[in-house]
């Protein structure tokens, strides 16, 4: 259902969610309806449909909560996302809380996704050392979980918070970390692949290299095309940044033609979301892996 999101095939990927929720309440199953539905919500919320995933992440935690099942705080952790996204700092932090709570209550030694969203928050609300210490959880809780687009993630935020403090060798550090993760799940993982690069994309712009900033952008915001998953807001900061700082190194016709280049593909580049997104992206750039 989330890989049929990711390609755009949303009525496909609605119908056969519905089949396996229809299943699992003719069993009288609260902990499988409760997991289709919050595996729904974060494929809507994926694609962009912010209030479609909050309906049915609503529906998620009224089913989890019948016995407390290990759903709960991974719902109330995407919902928490989701207010961040929407500048609901308030509601997202109670959402964040709340999630650790009960996956401590659940024995658990916390939630990765929302000690992530606790990062994006502090960001959020202009806490950059409380940040680090959340994302910083985050990779710990994540270790050995297998979630590399969760590990991207935290990783960009990372990455993010180093450059806002000036130290660039190590924003870079981080994006190319979280590249690399983003290539080991090449569909749930393609976002945090142009988040990536954008991150790169500013590091490259802070060090007067205006043109390599532009191909990373372009080829970032090419990228988000095929994925169908625009930036979002929170994103588009660091986009912003970056392309101000690139166009002005380069003055505006420059920049336009090195953005243009990310955006066109060479000929013969086949998209297919089950190959490294890494391998994709150097192929698109015409440039050696390690310069990704």
């Amino acid at each position: 259902m989330e890989l049929q999101f990711l390609t755009g095939d949303a009525d496909a990927a609605t119908r056969h969610g519905q089949q396996a929720l229809e299943l699992f309440r003719a069993l009288g199953d609260h902990w499988g309806t409760s997991a289709v539905q919050y595996h729904h919500g974060l494929a809507l919320h994926r694609a962009g449909r912010l209030d479609a995933a909050l309906a049915v992440h609503e529906a998620a935690l009224a089913q989890g909560r019948m016995g407390l099942t290990n759903t709960v705080p991974y719902v109330l952790a995407d919902m928490g996302h989701i207010a961040v996204k929407l500048g609901d700092t308030d509601r997202a932090a109670q959402h964040f809380a709340e999630a650790l709570d009960v996956a401590r209550r659940l024995v658990a030694e916390g939630n990765a996704p929302a000690s992530l969203g606790e990062g994006d928050l502090a960001l959020e609300l202009g806490d950059p050392a409380a940040a680090t210490r959340h994302y910083t959880a985050a990779l710990n809780l994540l270790t050995g979980q297998g979630a590399p687009e969760w590990e991207a993630a935290a990783l960009n935020g990372l990455g993010t918070v180093a450059a806002l403090n000036g130290d660039l060798d190590m924003a870079e550090t981080h994006h190319r970390s979280a590249l690399q993760a983003a290539a080991r799940s090449p569909a749930s993982g393609a976002r945090a692949g142009a988040a990536a690069l954008e991150g790169l994309a500013y590091t490259a712009a802070a060090r007067g290299d205006g043109v390599r900033a532009g191909n990373l952008l372009g080829t970032a915001a090419r990228w988000r095309q095929w994925i169908h998953q625009p930036a979002w807001r929170t994103e588009l900061r660091v986009i912003d940044r970056a392309t101000t700082l690139a166009r002005a190194v380069l003055g505006d016709h420059a920049y336009d033609q090195a953005y243009g280049r990310g955006l066109e593909p060479p000929p013969g580049t086949v998209v297919d979301l089950q190959q490294s997104v890494e391998q994709q992206l150097t192929t698109w750039l015409r440039e050696p892996a390690q310069h990704a």
